[in-house]
């Protein structure tokens, strides 16, 4: 697929469940929101990596223990190593770098999940001054974003080379 890096998640407070989108970061370790991990201390999280690979079978890894960080976002710790490829993460980077391409599953027009990851480009990169470490993506319609309905999702620019790398 194209972004062989894309994860899923699919998260249980004990009584509810609900899914979000990750970054493989390295054979231990995904990226999501911190808000996508579970609110309870009987919370679990699955992660579903392959989503749209045409290359390698999917895999499904619990995982065993997740660190938040103040800027809403979680590693979440593989119960075991992955060997599906990974994406860099970029502790800073130059807010002028565009396009950010950010990733996700979303909503359909009808309120459903797509069931396929779909990706925007946009050069629409506002830092929230309020929340430091925070930003916003897309446009004034969030429909218009693949995280509408789906959080955790890589954001992810690129080099002068072409690598991308994660920004949020």
């Amino acid at each position: 697929g194209q972004f062989p890096f894309f994860a899923r998640l699919t998260i249980s407070n004990g009584t509810s469940a609900g899914s979000c989108s990750a970054s493989v970061l390295d054979a231990n370790w995904v990226l999501t929101a911190a808000h996508c991990t579970p609110t309870t201390v009987n919370g679990t999280i699955s992660v579903y990596l392959g989503y749209g690979s045409l290359t390698k079978p999917s895999e499904t890894i619990a995982a065993d223990y997740y660190v938040k960080f103040a800027n809403d976002q979680a590693l979440v710790h593989l119960s075991r190593p992955t060997t599906f490829p990974k994406i860099p993460y970029a502790n800073t980077f130059d807010v002028n770098t565009v396009p950010i391409r950010s990733i996700g599953t979303g909503v359909d027009a009808w309120g459903g999940s797509s069931g396929f990851y779909k990706f925007v480009d946009s050069s629409s990169l506002v830092l929230d001054a309020g929340s430091p470490g925070y930003f916003t993506m897309g446009t004034a319609n969030s429909m218009n974003t693949p995280c509408s309905g789906d959080s955790g999702g890589p954001n992810i620019a690129y080099t002068s080379t072409g690598f991308p790398f994660v920004v949020g």
